[in-house]
């Protein structure tokens, strides 16, 4: 094969290239113009006016494998809203929702809740089977601090809380 075979074959490889080129930016443009067409995810307003914002109930984000690792949604019935977030399968999570916030250990029980119960804070850490170890209230009588053992018995209590 001489050198004008050679040159001539190179530049058909080339040109198909540089189609091969054009033609791929011509279908990735087409894709992204029939995707936001289409919105295959149902969760834009089409009468919202604000491009940003997205409208739903439930909004899931999964990993890679499917495993759902935040859900943020709407319990009309009840008046909620709530956020869970679990950090890998079977895993601790937290729940935040409108009155507080729940951390759990990966048996999905409470260990540490953060709570707004009728206006009033309250902090309770929970120990195996989430039986409640200590308490930590603020009422309108003041603070109210109570310590317990496993059984659930206090063992140390703020002068408040004794009745």
């Amino acid at each position: 094969m001489n050198l004008e075979k050679r040159i001539e074959m190179l530049e058909n490889e080339l040109k198909i290239v540089k189609r091969q080129k054009i033609l791929s930016r011509i279908g990735f443009i087409a894709l992204f113009a029939f995707i936001i067409m289409v919105n295959p995810i149902g969760y834009i307003s089409a009468q919202s006016k604000n491009l940003g914002e997205v409208r739903g109930t439930r909004i899931v984000l999964t990993d890679q494998r499917g495993f759902e690792r935040a859900v943020l949604s709407l319990d009309e019935d009840k008046g909620m809203v709530g956020l869970v977030m679990r950090d890998e399968l079977g895993g601790a999570s937290a729940v935040l929702g409108t009155s507080g916030l729940n951390l759990r250990d990966k048996s999905g029980s409470s260990r540490i809740a953060l709570v707004l119960n009728t206006g009033e804070p309250g902090l309770a850490l929970y120990g195996e089977k989430a039986k409640e170890r200590a308490l930590l209230v603020v009422d309108n009588t003041g603070p109210a601090l109570s310590l317990r053992d496993n059984k659930g018995v206090d063992h140390w209590v703020t002068p408040s809380t004794i009745k």
